[in-house]
């Protein structure tokens, strides 16, 4: 019984494992990537522990909106991410992302 249950865990694990790979290969064929986390998108973050704003796809908007939750959730004192708005297209993202950084006037959004 216990052997039985082991296997279904470690069946479990590798087919997770499997679609996050399939999942990534294919987010990097479309979307070019930015960093080890995020691929370039139509959604604006702050990532509070990077010091930047950054123009993501959905999954990493996702990403960063788990992240707030979570920090919330256990009460932090600052927040690891913000996620801040979707916008039509990356070109509109970025121009917002460029007034954002070259705004000398920056609210916190980490506390």
């Amino acid at each position: 019984m216990l052997s039985s249950f082991i296997l279904l865990i470690l069946f479990f694990v590798d087919a997770k494992d499997f679609y996050s790979k399939n999942n990534l290969i294919k987010e990097t064929q479309d979307e070019p990537a930015i960093s080890r986390e995020y691929f370039l998108g139509e959604y604006l973050i702050y990532d509070c522990e990077k010091g930047s704003f950054l123009c993501v796809n959905d999954s990493g908007f996702q990403l960063c909106k788990g992240r707030r939750e979570s920090d919330r959730y256990l009460k932090k004192i600052s927040y690891r991410c913000a996620p801040l708005k979707k916008y039509q297209n990356q070109k509109e993202c970025i121009d917002a992302q460029l007034q954002f950084i070259n705004n000398p006037k920056q609210k916190s959004f980490c506390e």
